[in-house]
């Protein structure tokens, strides 16, 4: 036989001893589920994807308190932040958090940056650099 021939014979059997092991890994796999968790992790439907890559750090903790607390509505505060970054700030809370509404006229301030002094008002809450107030007049 032709040296050619027996060489391509038997790339073609380790090819297909390579697929056999691969096919046999994801079998098993599968079965205790290690596949799928994988999968999962990094698929573009798991719950939460993308809001890390997509959002900036301030939305991700306004939702914590928010959550934690069960806000409906609430009024939004910068100190030490410029305009453009509060605006970003603001449009992106305004749809990442829907229905929670920001509202001028709420008795709970979120405050971002540092930690203001608010008459008539107590905390109520703080994560990272976020404050929540409770304020009444």
């Amino acid at each position: 036989m032709n040296l050619k021939y027996i060489l391509l014979k038997i790339l073609i059997i380790l090819i297909s001893l390579i697929g056999i092991i691969e096919y046999t890994k994801i079998s098993l796999s599968l079965v205790d589920g290690t596949y799928t968790k994988k999968f999962l992790s990094v698929s573009p439907f798991s719950k939460g994807a993308g809001e890390v890559d997509s959002l900036p750090p301030e939305v991700l903790d306004l939702r914590s308190l928010v959550e934690k607390n069960r806000l409906i509505s609430f009024s939004l505060r910068f100190t030490s932040i410029d305009e453009s970054k509060k605006l970003f700030i603001t449009a992106r809370s305004v749809e990442f958090l829907y229905p929670v509404r920001i509202d001028d006229n709420s008795r709970f301030i979120i405050f971002i940056g540092e930690l203001p002094f608010l008459e008539n008002c107590k905390i109520i809450d703080k994560f990272k650099n976020n404050t929540l107030y409770e304020c009444v007049e």
